[in-house]
């Protein structure tokens, strides 16, 4: 799990013209048995991610991993 990744790292030139400014990001693996199959990144314009979005990004991976092994999955969700 990686939390505060920097802002030039995790979002590249983007981070410039997106508002609200996104000052966050969380990133959890997407396994399969042994093998990663993808990231699950998460943004927010809140100053840090807690424990708490952590423990419910690990339960959204597991719930994808499945489905991303099987075929190519893209998800994208607006709040």
């Amino acid at each position: 799990v990686f939390l505060k990744a920097p802002r030039s790292i995790s979002y590249g030139e983007i981070a410039r013209v997106i508002s609200p400014v996104l000052r966050a990001s969380l990133s959890v693996p997407v396994e399969v048995g042994a093998d990663v199959v993808g990231v699950l990144t998460l943004y927010t314009s809140l100053n840090e991610f807690t424990l708490h979005h952590q423990k419910i990004a690990e339960e959204a991976s597991l719930a994808l991993a499945p489905l991303i092994g099987q075929r190519t999955v893209t998800v994208s969700v607006r709040t």
